[in-house]
């Protein structure tokens, strides 16, 4: 496996050393002048960003002021016109301008000064988050207000984690509101807020929240660390800051990833911590592990015995989904003489007249399934589900009649795809569809040997694995005081403590350390 990610390495060279070349946003360059034609000139090729000129005093030249904002972003026409004009007009007549530090105590404006050192960047960066920026020539000073109104969307119940019995909210595109609707579930000063930005032209804000009484600080400082470490243009996604926080020969996601907020608040109580990216739905959780990701956001909505029975299909769903193709091509093809006579008979009459060997069925079966779940994730919702459910009826249908599949390899088939659906998560869904192939390869070529072959390769990539400093079969390794609570889901008078493998400062949820 590693000799393999070696080979992809050297063929599509170090991406992170590309990403580590400056940019043109990051080379030196000269400092213009701050004024009125040098402010206006800086983002005269941005036909969004607005700029006016205006006299506080008709008379008076010294009252000439410019403002600038970005349409779209902000609330230009009427905050502009009915309050910062105003105030400015009146703060004018009573004082004048004369004193930076008055325009920032005195005015009723909740203004914010701009250094000249860095006034370029700052003036970028403040302009595209739907700020004001206030120019003032008499004073030859620049300060900024914040009247942004970006576009967004009311929340909704997530597409992808469905509520039954949960609350509908999910996480939006904007961060303010996703920070929000953490912390109206989380009414303490010991959950922490922290921002960075990620990206040397995109500037993207990444907010870090986890409980300061609670995580294990060394998994807070190995986040913001990694964060630092980003060298790159821009940040848009959330899957994109994944894998370049966990650049390692993983197969496996290394962060879970959630688009409701009362699984994130869930899993920060347990001792985690929640990154969300501006403009991604989404929550990213670290650390992660495989029993992290087989559970699903709906389970502590549910009684235990029903939540765990769901637990422990969804297990049986990924063991199912990931070994079954592989084991019967192993078997129907090397070692027939395992199978029952009367299972073998059977499956020997409706293989007559099949042109294709038992692999080559598999294989075509597995694609066609693959390629029906990739149309019904593409298209709209409401098509999707019926073009995968009809196009999986009629077609396999017609297969088996026109001779090119057996009946036997169309129910394996569907029983693959139909437990490997029972995953909540679509990242480990994905990497299940490959190493399913992976494993069918090495059956078809070894056999039964094949198959044990790949198993044990699969099971050492995942003991290899750590999601910031936890191992990833946590806890299987160790410890396995655990094991019950991420086998089942137990009733909550006895979850009493926290998981060990976290390391938390406070061990217990009787909230007795709460501060």
């Amino acid at each position: 496996m590693n000799k393999l990610f070696r080979r992809m390495k050297r063929l599509f060279g170090n991406q992170g050393a590309e990403s580590k070349r400056p940019s043109p946003n990051t080379e030196a360059t000269v400092l213009q002048p701050l004024n009125e034609q040098s402010l206006i000139q800086h983002f005269k090729m941005c036909q969004d960003v607005k700029h006016h000129v205006y006299k506080l005093n008709p008379d008076d030249e010294q009252s000439r002021i410019l403002l600038l904002y970005c349409e779209g972003l902000s609330d230009n026409q009427t905050f502009i016109h009915e309050t910062v004009l105003p105030h400015l007009t009146r703060f004018y007549e009573n004082n004048g301008f004369h004193h930076q530090e008055e325009m920032v105590e005195s005015s009723q404006l909740q203004l914010e000064f701009v250094t000249l050192e860095e006034w370029e960047q700052t003036a970028e960066t403040d302009i595209f988050e739907g700020k004001l920026l206030l120019f003032i020539p008499t004073l030859r000073s620049l300060f900024s207000l914040d009247i942004s109104k970006k576009p967004a969307r009311n929340p909704e119940e997530s597409s992808i984690e469905v509520s039954v019995r949960g609350p509908k909210d999910g996480f939006v595109e904007e961060l303010g509101v996703n920070v929000a609707l953490i912390r109206k579930r989380i009414k303490s000063t010991s959950m922490v807020y922290e921002t960075k930005k990620v990206g040397v032209r995109t500037k993207t804000t990444v907010a870090i929240l986890y409980m300061r009484d609670i995580v294990d600080p060394k998994i807070v400082q190995d986040v913001k660390n990694k964060l630092d470490d980003l060298h790159i243009d821009g940040a848009f996604s959330a899957t994109q800051l994944e894998e370049l926080m966990e650049p390692t020969k993983a197969l496996f996601p290394l962060m879970g990833y959630t688009g409701r907020p009362d699984f994130t608040v869930n899993c920060m109580l347990n001792g985690r911590v929640a990154l969300i990216v501006d403009g991604t739905p989404a929550a990213l959780i670290a650390p992660a592990n495989l029993f992290l990701l087989v559970k699903a956001p709906e389970d502590i909505h549910f009684a235990a015995l029903s939540a765990t029975f769901g637990q422990t299909l969804r297990l049986l769903g990924l063991s199912v989904s990931l070994l079954l193709p592989a084991f019967f091509v192993a078997i129907l093809s090397y070692h027939q003489d395992q199978l029952p006579y009367y299972l073998l008979a059977t499956l020997g009459i409706n293989r007559l007249g099949i042109p294709f060997d038992v692999a080559t069925e598999m294989f075509i079966a597995l694609i066609f399934l693959e390629i029906l779940r990739e149309a019904g994730t593409r298209l709209p919702s409401a098509v999707g589900s019926t073009v995968t459910v009809v196009g999986g009826l009629i077609l396999g249908d017609a297969a088996i009649r026109a001779g090119f599949l057996s009946p036997g390899i169309v129910v394996i088939g569907a029983i693959t795809q139909i437990f490997g659906s029972t995953l909540s998560s679509l990242s480990l869904a994905g990497t299940i569809s490959i190493l399913r192939f992976f494993l069918f390869i090495l059956s078809a070529m070894l056999g039964i040997y094949g198959f044990f072959l790949g198993l044990f390769i699969v099971l050492s990539h995942l003991a290899s694995l750590r999601s910031f400093g936890l191992p990833y079969l946590a806890p299987i390794s160790s410890p396995f005081k655990d094991l019950a609570n991420a086998l089942f889901r137990l009733p909550w008078p006895w979850r009493n403590t926290r998981p060990d493998m976290l390391k938390t400062r406070d061990s217990t949820r009787q909230g007795d350390r709460h501060k």
